[in-house]
């Protein structure tokens, strides 16, 4: 409902010309230009009442420029900070071209999400966008849920997967985005089934005794004692499957569950330009 009435409030809003710092980049062609300016006037257009919006800030070969909503301090606004859920009850919007070594625009990146202030289902989305080409080559999503002051889940989507169990990582294919976007349901198989299947190669490392621990040495007080690798311990073994049990079967198991809720989270999120 907090994004809805976002979107609704941005709509009396008649978006205004795209700052000057974005006119004067180097873009690939006229196609990269013109989905900068579509992406920046959804971003305006969203913006509610009270929103705050960032000066495009330069840092390195990143021109940035951020939307957040009432919630989030103007002074932190601009530094992003917001994109990793820091702020409950809030809503953002970011815009960002990465400049090549010339000078000209390699890549686009677009970020939006809003956190729940109660016990309902947040998100943070990032789009990495080839400038030549105009199309989308990587994204992330986090999905993450409060109840009163602390974090119950938080749970990352993207092309690959990762889990760790002491020393090892394991990774699986992750959803494709496409996929969780059609609707709840074909949300809930490709999302479960990319956490069930980082589960399964975790469980099969773990079972084939690949998995690895660190074997102290003595510490001398000379900076961190040296740690050898060594085969986990049938206990060992026994705690590392519950762990992954506990931890990406639990993932998968929210996933599946409240499906609907965040395929209609993300579908509000995504930017119509790059439907």
């Amino acid at each position: 409902m907090f994004l809805l009435f976002a979107l609704l409030a941005g709509c009396a809003h008649v978006p205004t010309a795209v700052t000057p710092e974005w006119r004067g980049l180097d873009y690939p062609d006229d196609r990269a230009w013109a989905l900068v300016q579509a992406l920046w006037r959804e971003h305006q257009a969203a913006a509610g009442k009270g929103w705050s919006r960032s000066a495009p800030v330069h840092s390195g070969s990143l021109l940035e420029q951020w939307w957040c909503s009432p919630e989030v301090p103007e002074d932190d606004c601009w530094t992003g900070v917001v994109a990793r859920g820091g702020t409950r009850g809030s809503a953002w919007r970011g815009l960002s071209v990465v400049l090549a070594e010339g000078g000209g625009v390699e890549w686009i990146a677009v970020d939006s999400g809003q956190v729940a202030a109660d016990d309902a289902w947040g998100m943070a989305l990032t789009l990495h966008v080839d400038a030549e080409s105009s199309e989308r080559v990587d994204w992330g999503l986090q999905v993450l849920r409060y109840a009163s002051q602390a974090r119950t889940a938080s749970v990352q989507l993207g092309p690959e997967l990762f889990c760790a169990v002491e020393q090892s990582s394991y990774t699986a294919k992750g959803p494709e985005l496409d996929a969780l976007l059609v609707s709840g349901r074909s949300f809930a198989q490709h999302a479960g089934d990319a956490y069930g299947g980082l589960a399964a190669t975790a469980n099969r490392a773990i079972q084939a005794h690949e998995a690895r621990k660190c074997a102290y040495g003595r510490y001398h007080g000379d900076g961190s004692p040296r740690c050898d690798l060594v085969p986990l311990n049938p206990r060992d073994e026994r705690a590392a499957l519950d762990q992954v049990r506990l931890e990406q079967g639990h993932y998968e198991t929210l996933l599946r569950a409240d499906a609907e809720a965040l395929h209609a989270l993300l579908v509000a999120l995504y930017p119509e330009a790059l439907r």
